[in-house]
């Protein structure tokens, strides 16, 4: 299994769903950037996607978001950059499960997006 810590949480839907897509493409160079520095810290330098993958997204910050805004946020930045990264072999059906997570913490913590990634069929 490896598990990805980013150190921000995934931006709402409302965030930024009607921005300019100069902006759009800003914020997923951003989150390219992230599960870069994220993976390099975990020491994974030359990955093999995993396929079939099964992918958990957990933020956590400050508010809870809608289930929709979570989804449809940043979470697909997220999941183009593991595929990008070579972490994942695919984003389609076929080849990944993917469950959102959300949890609320205290002003005295930093928000942050933890991202696990595993095999299908293995309990690891």
């Amino acid at each position: 299994m490896i598990t990805l810590t980013i150190p921000e949480a995934v931006t709402s839907l409302n965030e930024h769903k009607w921005q300019h897509w100069s902006r759009q493409s800003k914020i997923r160079k951003h989150w390219s950037m992230l599960v870069l520095v994220a993976r390099n810290q975990q020491r994974i330098f030359n990955p093999i996607p995993i396929d079939p993958a099964i992918v958990t997204i957990t933020r956590e910050g400050y508010k809870l978001l809608d289930h929709d805004n979570l989804v449809g946020g940043a979470c697909k930045a997220v999941l183009d950059s593991l595929r990008e990264h070579n972490l994942i072999a695919e984003d389609s059906p076929e080849h990944l499960t993917v469950t959102y997570q959300q949890r609320k913490i205290p002003r005295s913590e930093y928000p942050r997006t933890l991202i696990e990634i595993r095999r299908s069929g293995s309990d690891a």
